[in-house]
């Protein structure tokens, strides 16, 4: 693929048009059809995409903004404690100390073929670190930066094994849904530990509703809307079966409680449709 050349349209998702039973695994075969699968299985995909970059960049410059205020007047109060003049060789120096800070940092969690991250790059100038657990992923996100130019790290690994290094930004759309239900608390802890203070998480996440009368119209109604968007009514049972206890969500108050319970002092949701959901977290 020549430099800085978009890949192609991505190829249409017909996985479940001839079922195989197997439980639901983000191998080559999904890989390789996946942002065709987000784009007719997740409700408003791109507009939420959209969502969290923009409030992520938004933060991302909240943070750095502080963190050059804070250095400026840290910078002065010494000059001023040591009552010696002001010195503008000083102020230069202590101005060139702030534009050589380290980058801020982005995690993008269960990254899939990288799209948000491609997306935030242009809006931030931050170092953006995408990890999946999937090999058939990253290398889809790598073939994707590679023809982008961007400069975006993406590796394989195992979110709970992974030592994050100090952070500015979590982002985990449709993440935590696919972590069993006993290690997520820790892994939204293990983000947590990893923010600075003023950092920010973003997630998405389908949910559930407590009211199982609800909860079936809901998934009746998302099942409709795949419906139209092309996939059989054969595809939507195939996959729903393969899904099985692979996918577990969380009702919207589980999610908000369990990030509250990490630490976060203040959760707001962003976005809703039916049974899906974004939000962000302030540590």
């Amino acid at each position: 693929m020549p430099k800085n050349t978009p890949p192609q349209t991505p190829a249409k998702d017909t996985i479940f048009q001839n079922p195989t039973h197997k439980k639901f695994e983000f191998d080559a075969q999904v890989a390789s059809v996946f942002d065709d699968m987000l784009a007719r299985s997740i409700p408003y995909y791109k507009d939420t995409l959209e969502l969290c970059v923009d409030f992520m960049a938004q933060n991302i410059k909240r943070i750095e903004q502080a963190k050059v205020t804070e250095s400026s007047q840290n910078a002065e109060s010494k000059s001023a404690d040591s009552g010696a003049p002001a010195n503008p060789q000083k102020s230069v120096e202590s101005r060139d100390s702030i534009d050589s800070a380290p980058k801020s940092k982005i995690y993008d969690l269960g990254c899939s073929t990288g799209n948000t991250l491609l997306a935030l790059r242009n809006r931030v100038d931050s170092e953006l670190i995408g990890l999946d657990s999937s090999e058939a992923m990253i290398h889809q996100a790598k073939l994707k930066a590679k023809a982008y130019s961007a400069n975006i790290e993406f590796v394989c690994a195992d979110f709970m094994e992974v030592a994050f290094a100090r952070a500015q930004g979590f982002i985990a759309n449709y993440t935590l849904q696919f972590i069993r239900p006993p290690m997520r608390a820790k892994l939204v802890s293990k983000i947590y530990d990893a923010l600075d203070s003023g950092g920010v998480l973003i997630v998405s996440e389908k949910t559930t509703s407590a009211n199982r009368m609800l909860d079936s119209q809901m998934i009746a109604y998302y099942h409709a809307y795949k419906a139209r968007n092309g996939y059989t009514t054969s595809e939507i049972a195939a996959k729903r079966e393969a899904l099985e206890n692979v996918l577990v969500p969380y009702s919207l108050d589980e999610n908000i409680a369990l990030l509250k319970d990490a630490g976060f002092s203040h959760v707001e949701v962003l976005f809703k449709w039916v049974n899906f959901a974004t939000l962000i977290a302030v540590k």
